[in-house]
């Protein structure tokens, strides 16, 4: 029996629900990049609004009121980001007084080089004066360079201002969600629906973060031991460096292992330390990125690992580094929602990974 073909109103119903769906897209697209200064610090204040849920839920224990717990929360904040900013301050301050010895180092690395290519120094040499160091790592250069970036400061200091405003509200805001969300339903099962639907969400953020959170800081634990084993200059700071820029995907761990590498080949005088370095910090991002994060990942998600790349990739274009951690959160929401919607069911269960059997 041969099978019906579409009529020319389906087949036109068809094509005006794909451009239709196209449309919407591109509109979600367009409002996400619009509004990105007022989203992106809402979603970093829910960011560190589950990270302190820890926290919280040891205040609630212990019987603090609201008030108290959500001062609490963010004077605990601010200590980490204080001891955050002094590490960074110090550090910077320590590389910037060490730069004329890098650059003598480096200088005399170029005259060794030169020497085993048989190349006349003075050729070096005069390169190097070209070059002209010193107008490179004075104090009036380093200040050029902190004023041509004085506004993205600004605008990260408003940033901040509106996360921890966001975050102010939605600690306060904990507790009486539920309420007011099962006061907004005429009957009890459409109530105790979302209730579940916002609880199977919630679970799924915190694994996320959890996860991610937890994988970033080993690896950066695990960089800062083996640069405090060898004596790398700035040790800490590129451990922490390491936690922050796992975040990022791929672009984000060849960011942090080159620098700390660079320094080991200018700080040493022999090629074998910073070799060793080399491949130790290669090796834990390789294995970090390639192994153990994508599985771990998309295991405790219920996702497939390439559709969590996707969502690094798209929301990272987005939105940019912020979106890229952001993303996965934000497409375990969107996979949540889809599996408990019946129209939108087929595209939860596409985005879930199939168990093997």
């Amino acid at each position: 029996m041969k099978s019906k073909l579409p009529s020319s109103a389906e087949t036109t119903l068809g094509l005006l629900t794909f451009f239709a769906g196209g449309l919407f897209v591109i509109a979600c697209g367009f409002i996400l990049q619009t509004l990105s200064g007022i989203l992106i610090p809402f979603f970093v204040a829910l960011f560190l609004a589950y990270l302190a849920e820890p926290l919280q839920k040891l205040l609630i224990r212990c019987r603090f009121p609201t008030g108290l717990r959500v001062l609490l929360v963010l004077l605990s904040t601010a200590l980490i980001l204080y001891l955050v900013g002094q590490l960074v301050y110090n550090s910077v301050n320590a590389l910037t007084a060490n730069l004329p010895r890098y650059q003598m180092r480096i200088q005399g690395m170029l005259f060794d080089a030169a020497d085993a290519l048989s190349i006349p120094p003075s050729v070096i040499q005069e390169q190097l004066t070209e070059i002209q160091w010193a107008d490179h790592i004075n104090a009036g250069a380093i200040a050029q360079i902190l004023g041509q970036g004085l506004g993205n400061f600004v605008e990260f200091l408003t940033n901040l201002f509106l996360v921890l405003l966001y975050l102010v509200y939605l600690l306060f805001e904990r507790e009486s969600f539920i309420r007011r969300l099962e006061n907004s339903f005429s009957h009890r099962s459409g109530a105790s629906r979302a209730v579940a639907v916002i609880h199977s969400i919630n679970l799924q953020i915190a694994s996320y973060l959890n996860i991610k959170t937890g994988v970033s800081a080993l690896t950066g634990i695990v960089v800062a031991g083996f640069l405090l084993l060898f004596g790398v200059d700035f040790a800490l700071f590129w451990g922490l460096l390491t936690f922050l820029l796992n975040f990022i995907p791929s672009f984000g761990s060849i960011l942090a292992t080159i620098p700390p590498i660079i320094i080991s080949f200018v700080q040493f005088e022999t090629l074998a330390e910073p070799l060793v370095i080399m491949v130790l910090l290669i090796s834990t991002q390789v294995f970090v990125g390639n192994v153990l994060e994508p599985k771990v990942m998309g295991d405790s998600l219920g996702m497939s690992p390439l559709i969590v790349v996707l969502a690094l990739i798209f929301w990272g274009w987005l939105w940019g580094p912020v979106g890229m951690i952001l993303s996965v959160p934000i497409i375990s929401v969107f996979r949540i929602t889809c599996e408990n919607i019946d129209v939108l069911n087929p595209v939860g269960r596409f985005l879930n990974e199939p168990k093997l059997r």
